[in-house]
């Protein structure tokens, strides 16, 4: 007996979870700026509210999994009404990572939301980022000095394999088959 699929919930819920903590996280501490650019998504104002500039920079647009969350992302941002989302493809590559990061400076983001997989490039992204006063996100990879939204990976891992080590117990009494 095979371990359960991830859930249809859990993959419609992760975007929504990862959109609402980078937005409260970036927009409880960052000032309003009225730049514009040609790739941000503009949206109305609520009455009396300041409005904020925001970037994304997703892992990639090749994978499903990548595009829901940048969707979810863009949802939150139009939701919120006062978030001019700025979003970049990190395309898996560190370099790419970095470039975008200087994409959302020239850009006079806010914030920037990071979700990059090159931890190698994390301090370079962050030095830039600090030396401006942009607060970052970090999804997955942590980054030093960003707010980290993820998985504890080891305690993960720990977890699975006491779930599969209950798992062999209760169905295959304990005993190896064979070992790979």
């Amino acid at each position: 007996m095979p371990f359960p699929p991830i859930s249809s919930r859990f993959r419609t819920a992760f975007p929504v979870v990862v959109t609402g903590i980078g937005a409260c996280l970036l927009l409880a501490g960052c000032p309003s700026d009225q730049g514009a650019s040609n790739s941000t998504t503009t949206n109305s104002a609520p009455a009396g509210g300041k409005r904020y500039k925001i970037g994304f920079a997703n892992l990639t647009e090749d994978i499903p999994f990548a595009v829901r969350v940048r969707e979810g992302i863009e949802k939150a941002a139009k939701d919120a009404g006062n978030v001019d989302l700025v979003t970049a493809d990190n395309k898996l590559d560190g370099a790419t990572a970095l470039a975008n990061a200087d994409n959302f400076i020239t850009q006079g983001v806010q914030g920037v939301i990071e979700f990059q997989t090159d931890e190698k490039f994390g301090k370079s992204i962050m030095d830039k980022m600090n030396a401006k006063g942009i607060p970052v996100i970090a999804i997955d990879i942590p980054m030093p000095g960003a707010t980290f939204f993820g998985v504890d990976n080891p305690v993960a891992g720990k977890m699975a394999g006491e779930g599969l080590g209950k798992w062999i117990k209760k169905n295959w009494d304990g005993k190896v088959d064979a070992l790979v």
